[in-house]
């Protein structure tokens, strides 16, 4: 698992201030994050991906389910 994070970082403003005082200003960054679900073949580099905005035991095996079924596999095909 790797993670990484594209978007903008906090820009510093200027902001008004009595001459002489240093002026507090709060920030609160806010990010929005997307995971991504890859699997791949080594052997000739294949791969199947997804895009969710969570990580949990929930959406997990939805994933896995959606690549089973991009690549015939699944219960239908073992007689399960």
């Amino acid at each position: 698992m790797d993670e990484h994070r594209l978007g903008l970082k906090p820009i510093r403003r200027r902001v008004w201030a009595l001459r002489g005082k240093t002026p507090l200003v709060w920030e609160r960054p806010s990010y929005r994050w997307l995971y991504v679900y890859a699997f791949v073949r080594p052997s000739t580099g294949e791969n199947k991906h997804g895009l969710l905005p969570l990580v949990d035991t929930e959406s997990f095996p939805a994933v896995l389910e959606a690549f089973a079924r991009a690549r015939g596999a699944g219960r239908g095909r073992w007689g399960g």
